[in-house]
């Protein structure tokens, strides 16, 4: 028997179906595999998600999922809630690991807006990494109005699910926050247009382990167990 089975699943071991891409368009409904995804793990990347709030209203806006990857045991979401734009980062269900980022939709935006998260990265080339997410919207596409910022306090460094899929525009599986449990599925209320997301082009490859190495994964039992 082969006993390897979380080794065998690293995504450096594994064919990647968007090897060589940096920017993807994904349509409202869309779900999908981490595996066939962009790798969005400790690395820069830019998270667009185009909207149609109808119409615009700041006392009671349009709410509700953009993009999510995994769920309540690992994985991230932005998502519009009470007003507010909101990034979720879950670290493994743990909650003084896991972070949230969220600021008020400015007031003035027009009904057709673009909702921008952006993942800076402290170091790509540290397992564990924090990063910095900072958080925009615009109706001018050459005008982003800067919401919030906050930090990242640890990331996942190969995989944040093993059973939930990249979805964009609502979340039909565990929430990445409690903070919508109660309106699950949580679908975009407005018409999401299209959500983008676009690695940096500079970006470092993660770390090559190979899958015998002993020592790394002790120090992931430990991560987690900790």
């Amino acid at each position: 028997m082969d006993d390897r089975q979380a080794s065998r699943q690293l995504p450096g071991h594994r064919p990647e179906l968007t090897e060589g891409r940096t920017k993807i368009a994904y349509p409202a409904g869309y779900q999908s595999p981490e595996g066939t995804v962009l790798n969005l793990k400790n690395v820069d990347h830019t998270i667009v998600a185009d909207v149609t709030f109808d119409p615009f209203d700041s006392e009671d806006p349009d709410e509700g999922m953009l993009v999510t990857l995994g769920g309540r045991f690992g994985g991230f979401g932005l998502f519009v809630k009470d007003g507010q734009l909101v990034y979720r980062y879950n670290y493994a269900g743990i909650d003084e690991k896991s972070s949230t980022i969220a600021g008020d939709l400015p007031s003035d935006i027009g009904s057709i807006t673009s909702l921008k998260a952006v993942y800076q990265s402290d170091d790509e080339d540290l397992l564990y990494a924090g990063a910095t997410v900072s958080l925009y919207a615009s109706s001018d596409s050459a005008t982003d109005q800067f919401i919030t910022e906050g930090q990242v306090k640890a990331s996942l460094p190969y995989r944040m699910t093993q059973d939930e899929n990249f979805v964009v525009g609502f979340d039909t599986q565990t929430p990445v926050s409690e903070e919508y449990v109660d309106d699950m599925p949580f679908k975009f209320t407005g018409t999401l247009n299209n959500l983008t997301v676009e690695l940096d082009e500079s970006n470092s490859l993660l770390p090559d382990i190979p899958v015998g190495n002993e020592e790394f994964w002790d120090s992931i039992i430990q991560e987690v167990i900790r």
